[in-house]
Formats: structure tokens, sequence, C-alpha cells
């Protein structure tokens, strides 16, 4: 029975509780019943690092129950933080987790090119205060490149700039663009760059793979037989991707979140990753938390469906994910899934404008909860504003309502000013990183068009403020004249034939050629006195005899009087479906564009 358990657990397919964790002494009784068919092992041992050389000394102590890994089995340290792993043959990648209150003295991990060549392995621990109440960041999607480094620089500066003492640091995947395309040359010289600039990092760094880690997958001229294709380099540098760390009562487990067979990359959870986390989660008390790491949302994938099942009657605080680029917030196994945005929301992919904390993430942990809030590392204070969205058209009385940073409780003032009114917003602290705020102000007698919205912040003489615009629609369009006729301009997918309209200020101004090419850009004349100061572009989908054209639009500019105008409430290359506003009504999307207001110019 210990044989084939064993066995089943190193190719990632143990799905019963019953073991899964071997000590040592349980180890040597498996392999004497395999009878000297597993390879050499690999040995060392665990120990508290007194002097700080990060080897072992005699008189140092070594740390018993500990646990010694390489993704597919862990072990404990005996007694005297001795430990034997049988590791598989092939590349493989030891490491320890730390036990609470100790932290590694160097190199948690090595790599082995060939684990059943066994080796001795020793992992230095120092003993470090880890309360049960502590801050740590996480990053995601770095997506590091050349160009790109004085922005990951500053928020490298801003991370080390922050007003509370941070644990650690997190970075859930995709930490360059892009070794899955090149050669591994190239890989290596992404994985320096970001190497060299993170460095600068103080707290503590632990890497999570992303779906961009995987070096060749999509270039023929790296052999899949190279020690580097797909998940080697990363291994190599960063060490597994499947792995635990431990900080206080907590523990923080790393998932591998990509798939990989061959060249074919795909999302989920991996066997081998949700083994291993079901083997160690076994071990884990009901009273202790947990939190869980991983670059591509969970979802309910039959792995996670697994790893939700492992997780019944544990304390789940939190799973941090990223991929998406956003900051989205949802249930996974009943406690929240954060995405943390992206670090390289100012270099790479969509652009969120106007600019919101959107840069990393800040965790309060207090042990028996966690609290979490937006940053952005271009700005001293970071406004995140829940109401008005983005996409929001306003009108009448509107409530303003968000958050802003605030590690020290500072702020007492939180005033909202909109083409000349203001109000002072009411504050409510929330937890140890921000306060909220929420005001009103009617906006019933402006005039249509976007405004410049002012959130400022105030502690004693210091104040803060974020500037963003804002769509008031009151039915009340502006007197105005335009300067001479404009071009729209735009792209548009899906168009399965005849019908598809495009409307001005609600007056059919173009037919969509049923050969319309997907993606490629059409554009039409705009007459000068069909123009008004606030322009309604509306796009309003074909019938069909199964419904409508399922149509998306992006890039929709209006080119007026030598500018390129645009819908300031959505990045230009988001794609915007048509949406069904009322029964019986065809699918539509309304980008308003502004002549008077051309990002920055208030009304």
């Amino acid at each position: 029975m210990l044989t084939s358990e064993l066995f089943d657990m190193r190719r990632g397919q143990l799905h019963s509780a019953r073991l899964r964790v071997l000590t040592v002494a349980v180890l040597i009784l498996c392999l004497s019943l395999l009878g000297g068919a597993l390879a050499a092992p690999v040995t060392g041992r665990v120990f508290l690092d007194v002097n700080g050389n990060g080897a072992y000394d005699v008189g140092e102590t070594g740390v018993a129950d500990c646990f010694v890994a390489d993704e597919q089995i862990l072990v404990r340290t005996d007694a005297e933080g001795r430990y034997k792993l049988e590791a598989p043959a092939g590349p493989a990648v030891v490491f320890v987790v730390n036990r609470p209150g100790t932290w590694p003295e160097g190199s948690w991990w090595a790599y082995l090119p060939d684990g059943a060549a066994g080796g001795t392995l020793d992992f230095a621990l120092r003993r470090e205060d880890q309360p049960s109440d502590f801050f740590f960041v996480q990053g995601t999607d770095i997506h590091l490149r050349e160009g790109a480094t004085d922005l990951f620089d500053a928020y490298v500066h801003h991370v080390n700039a922050l007003e509370v003492p941070v644990a650690f640091v997190v970075h859930t995947g995709d930490l360059v663009i892009d070794t899955n395309r090149v050669n591994v040359d190239r890989a290596e010289v992404l994985f320096d760059l970001y190497d060299s600039h993170v460095a600068a990092l103080r707290p503590p760094l632990r890497n999570l793979p992303g779906n961009h880690e995987h070096v060749g997958v999509f270039n023929d001229a790296v052999a899949e037989t190279d020690p580097s294709f797909g998940k080697g380099a990363y291994r190599q540098r960063y060490g597994p991707m499947t792995y635990v760390f431990r900080y206080g009562p907590c523990h923080f487990i790393a998932l591998d979140g990509t798939i990989l067979k061959g060249r074919s990359p795909t999302y989920g959870l991996t066997e081998q990753s949700a083994s291993w986390a079901e083997a160690y989660l076994a071990t884990v008390g009901v009273d202790e938390p947990i939190v869980l790491m991983v670059h591509e949302p969970l979802e309910n994938r039959p792995t996670e469906q697994r790893l939700a099942k492992a997780l019944e009657n544990k304390k789940l605080l939190a799973t941090l994910c990223g991929h998406g680029h956003g900051r989205v917030i949802r249930p996974w196994s009943g406690v929240p899934q954060i995405m943390g945005g992206a670090v390289s929301y100012a270099w790479h992919g969509l652009l969120p404008f106007p600019p919101d904390p959107f840069g990393y993430v800040l965790y309060h942990v207090t042990g028996e909860d966690v609290e979490w809030v937006f940053l952005d590392y271009q700005e001293e204070r970071s406004f995140d504003v829940a109401e008005p969205g983005y996409g929001t058209v306003t009108s009448g009385r509107q409530v303003f309502e968000g958050v802003v940073s605030d590690l020290k409780g500072e702020i007492t003032v939180v005033e909202v000013l909109v083409a000349g009114k203001a109000a002072h917003a009411a504050l409510t602290r929330r937890g140890a990183l921000a306060q909220a705020f929420k005001a009103e102000i009617d906006l019933s007698d402006l005039e249509d068009g976007f405004y410049e919205v002012v959130y400022r912040a105030h502690a004693g003489d210091r104040s803060w403020q974020e500037v963003r615009p804002m769509l008031v629609v009151n039915g009340k369009p502006a007197t105005f004249q335009a300067q001479g006729p404009a071009r729209l301009r735009f792209r548009i997918a899906g168009v399965a034939g005849p019908g598809n309209r495009v409307l001005l200020n609600g007056q059919e101004l173009m037919i969509i050629p049923a050969d319309a090419v997907q993606g490629k850009e059409l554009s039409v004349d705009v007459p000068q006195e069909r123009l008004q100061c606030l322009n309604a572009v509306t796009f309003r989908a074909a019938p069909r005899d199964q419904g409508y054209d399922r149509l998306t639009v992006s890039h929709v500019w209006l080119d007026y009087d030598g500018f390129q105008l645009r819908d300031l409430r959505f990045p230009p290359s988001q794609l915007m479906s048509l949406r069904t506003r009322s029964e019986g009504q065809a699918p539509e999307q309304t980008f308003y564009i502004d002549l008077a207001y051309q990002g920055g110019v208030s009304k």
C-alpha cells in the first residue's frame, strides 16, 4: 500500500488523503519495499544558521519537523533536522518550507539536472520575528522589457518607500515579455533584465510563473529536449513552480496555473500542482491561515475542484492571481480571489484611462482576516473611485464614492470638485490602509459633455489630488458651432451581412458594408452641420434569422480641427460588444465624443 501510494503521488495522481506526508522513517520503509528500484536519495539537513554564513557549522541546531520537497513528494526532517528525499529521474527542484518564526538564510531551493543522481543539500534558516499582524505586497503581470525599466524602477521605489513595514513581496507571474516566442539566449536576456532591476527591492521576493515564462513553446528552433524549453528555464533560475513558504501562522501556497503539453500551453491548475497542494494541505491545521497564489485565476476545472475539496474546513483567507490585467475581485472557494491589476499597465496591454490605482496591491493580514488596497506607483496617494465608474453616463444628483490610500491615518478631509461645484465627503476609516469617502453633487444644471472631476485629500498642510474626466448627459446640448467637417474612423468585427448601422446624434450616418473586413479600419466623412459639442456615435446591429449580428467595435476616433478625439471613458483599443438595452431593441453601443474637451482642458 505504501509503495503504490508513493508511486501515484510521484506522477501527480494521488487523490487519497490517507498518506500525504512521508517522514524519513516511512520513506526508508518505502525504499525497502521497492527493493532498491529507486535511485540515489537527496539528503541533507535544515538548520538554524547562527553566524549567517549559509553553511552548517558544528554546534548549530537542526530544525526538526520541517518540510523538504521536490514538487512531487514532501518529507519531514527528523529530530536533528536531517532529511532523505527520493527524487525522480530528470530535472528536479528541491526546496525547504521554512518553519514559522524562521526565514531562509540564502537560497531556499536548489536545481538538480537529474534528481535521481542524488546529492547533499543543506538549507539554512534564521530566526525572525513574525507577528500575526503584518503587511505584504503583490505585484503581477510585470512584462518587463527594454524601454520599460524606468517605470518598473518607479514601482520598486514606491514599494520600498511604503509607510508600513513590508514583510515580503510576491510577483504572481508574467515577469517578462515574452519568452514563449524567442530562443533560449533571448529568454536569458529578458530574465537577466528582470533580475537586475528587481534586485533593488528591499523586502524579500518570491516569484511565481506566468504563461509568458515558457521558453520557446512557440519557437520551433527551440527543441523540446532542450533543458530550458518550456518550464525548464524558469525552474533553473527561479525554482519550483509549486511551493509553500510560511510567515507567522500563515501558509502561502504558490500554484502552477499553466498546463503545458509539448508546445501547447493551456490555462488551468496542473495535475502535479494540485496533487502536491492536496498533500501539503493535509498537514495544515484547521485554524492555520492560508493564502493561495497563482497566475491564472482559479475556476471550476477538475483539478481546481480537487483543490477546493482539500480546502474544506480550512482557514483560507484569499487567493491572489493575475493574468487578466484587471482589478477583479470575485469569490473562489468561499473567499475573495483578487486579481491584482498589472505593474505593466503603463507600458503593456490596455492602458487604463483615466489612470486609477492599477499598479500593485498592498495587503494587511491580521491572522484572522486580510484587507487590501490597490496602489498606483506613479502617485504618492492613490484614489480608487467606485462611483461614478469609468463607463458611467451621469446626470442629475451624482454620488462620488471611493477610497484613498492612507497608511498612517493622516487624512482628515476629502473634497470633490466639478464645474465650480464642491462638496466635502463623509469619511470612514477602512482598516489600516485607506479612508473611504462619499459625497453628493447636483449636476442637473450642467450642459451635456465631459467635465473634469477633482478628488482632493488633505492632511494638515499637505494635500494630494486625482483628476479624471466624467461624462454628463442631462439632455442639455451646449451652444456650439463646429469649425469644419470631421471624419469618423473605427474598426469593427462580427459583420455577417448588410444592415448594420452607424448613427450620429440619433440620425443615420452610414450603413456598414456587408463585406467589411474584420478588424480593418472603416471611415466616413461627417458634415460640419451634423456636429454638436457632444456627439453620440451609436453602432446598431442588424437583425438576422437567428437574432442579430454579434458586432464588436474598437478604435473609434473623430478627426476634427487637427485633433484625434475619442470617448474618454474607454481605452481606444478595448473591444466593445453591442448590447441590448431593453427587450425588443437591437443591440447597440454608443460612444460619446466631446469636441470642446480635449483631455485636459476643462469646460
